[in-house]
């Protein structure tokens, strides 16, 4: 108990930065690791959103917002799952990007089993091969299609 801070670290230090990042840059703040921030965060966290940022064309490298980013700045999720979206249209499959990002976007657990590490027979036809995000897709699908959600959700 002693060893424990006495007040909790600002959300801003323990958070990810590239919301924030992007936030700044849509605000028309020139140089984001110059802003008077009450609390600073590390300028490697700063570093790393604008480096991320730029890897999904939200920034140029000059560090300027492009088109894709002013796009990403008007949807009120992290950048990623923003840039997933907006690239959605391209492969023609939002339903299921928009169905994917709601899930990893809420707090709840998706999948309980009763014991650690136990899987529950009825897990298996949801889990995908080819990975999680596929398997939250399936479940969801699988639950939409079930005459009686409420029941298939236990």
């Amino acid at each position: 108990f002693h060893k424990m801070p006495t007040q909790t670290p600002a959300e801003i230090l323990r958070c990810e930065m590239a919301s924030v990042y992007m936030d700044l840059k849509a605000l028309g703040v020139d140089k984001v690791t110059s802003f008077p921030l009450v609390d600073r965060p590390p300028r490697e966290a700063l570093e790393k959103a604008a480096h991320f940022l730029c890897r999904i064309g939200a920034l140029d490298r000059t560090d300027t917002l492009t088109g894709t980013g002013r796009k990403l700045t008007m949807m009120p999720i992290h950048p990623l799952y923003a840039y997933c979206l907006l690239v959605s249209f391209d492969f023609e499959c939002t339903a299921e990007i928009l169905s994917i990002v709601a899930m990893l976007s809420a707090d709840a657990q998706i999948f309980v089993s009763s014991k650690k590490g136990e899987r529950s027979s009825s897990s298996k036809p949801v889990l995908h091969e080819d990975g999680d995000h596929l398997s939250l897709l399936s479940a969801f699908t699988n639950w939409k299609k079930d005459g009686n959600p409420k029941g298939y959700a236990r």
